[in-house]
């Protein structure tokens, strides 16, 4: 079904080759660590854009939040300026994504237990959807399609760039949707994570301005606050599916060549004996005793694989202020916003790669 919907040259969905660490060396030059700060002023200037937004007509949050994910994720691969909620390009790139995120899973499609090749057809012009801005300036695209001109690389470079333009959009909305619609619920849910929040916020940063990155080292408990949202409602509970590139054999199992494997990455964030009470919303648990920030980086919801290296061959540790940034920040931003009371009635969620939450009906 991924290539019948033309989903093929998604990162995630590549089979190890040649391609494959060309997409991976790409993204790991414009989104390792260093390379990331770069994008924090869009984040920035987006963030305050959200919380004026949510100020101004808390009812419409849902949206709110969309547009914001939509911004910064369209303004770093392409460098296009989203001004309004009903954006042509957005639209078509989302619409695009919904359907992967219903067909990727084993039953949920019958092509994909049919035992003849998918025939090609008009879905698979996906990919073009998503490169009509390839040409927008200050942007993820013009740089590697740049960098190409100036390296004469070749048309499998020209088709890499746009592919992993396409899906570092695709990537960076969605999740970022799904982890503050979660953060807002948490906040609403549980009043008193959001005042403590809030005086953190208030005796580090006052109220004269809205927080910052820089502020991050004096806000452990805010970054405690991301990181259990992370893991008490993960984006991805079954991350990307994966196969078995061989027989192998692990703890007497024996998994043959070509077995579908999904990582049950909820289960290891809801893992009891290292998340006590892995159900209740509990930010403390990744704080010392001296209110510190413990070590715990909540990694498998950042998923799994080759991690990056830095220049010296070192594994660069996930840092949810580069990996995440978005999320802390709308974190912070949704603490200084009322939102009217809520009546917790049913907390429920969508099906797909990523989790989105169905609100709450007494959300006000």
């Amino acid at each position: 079904m991924i290539d019948l919907m033309g989903w093929d040259w998604n990162t995630a969905m590549i089979p190890y080759s040649e391609r494959w660490r060309m997409h991976r060396r790409m993204l790991n030059q414009n989104f390792r660590a260093k390379a990331a700060l770069e994008f924090r002023p869009r984040q920035a200037s987006n963030a305050a854009d959200l919380v004026r937004r949510l100020s101004e007509d808390p009812k419409d949050f849902v949206q709110h939040i969309r547009t914001f994910a939509a911004s910064v994720s369209m303004a770093i691969a392409y460098g296009h300026e989203v001004t309004s909620t009903s954006d042509h390009l957005v639209d078509i790139a989302d619409r695009a994504f919904a359907m992967l995120s219903g067909a990727v899973f084993p039953g949920v499609m019958a092509v994909n237990t049919l035992p003849f090749p998918a025939p090609r057809n008009d879905l698979q012009n996906t990919e073009s959807w998503f490169q009509e801005t390839g040409c927008a300036p200050a942007s993820l695209a013009t740089m590697l399609m740049r960098a190409n001109e100036v390296n004469s690389t070749g048309n499998a470079h020209d088709e890499a760039a746009k592919e992993v333009s396409a899906i570092a959009y695709a990537a960076g909305a969605d999740t970022t949707v799904s982890a503050l619609s979660t953060a807002i619920l948490a906040l609403l849910l549980h009043p008193e994570v959001q005042q403590r929040a809030q005086r953190e916020i208030d005796s580090t940063v006052g109220r004269e301005r809205l927080p910052s990155f820089d502020d991050r080292a004096e806000l452990p408990y805010v970054s405690a606050v991301c990181k259990e949202v992370l893991r008490w409602q993960v984006v991805a509970n079954l991350g990307v599916p994966r196969a078995s590139l061989a027989d192998d054999v692990y703890e007497g199992m024996f998994i043959p060549k070509g077995t579908q494997i999904f990582p049950n990455v909820w289960a290891m964030l809801h893992d009891s004996e290292k998340y006590p009470e892995p159900e209740a919303f509990k930010p403390e648990r990744f704080l010392t005793p001296e209110g510190k920030l413990n070590n715990d980086n909540v990694d498998a919801a950042f998923g799994f694989g080759r991690r990056a290296k830095d220049e010296q061959g070192n594994d660069v540790p996930v840092d949810i202020v580069y990996s995440n940034g978005m999320v802390r920040g709308g974190v912070m931003l949704a603490g200084m916003t009322k939102l009217g009371d809520t009546t917790h009635e049913e907390q429920r969620a969508s099906s797909g790669i990523s989790t989105l939450q169905d609100y709450l009906r007494g959300v006000a």
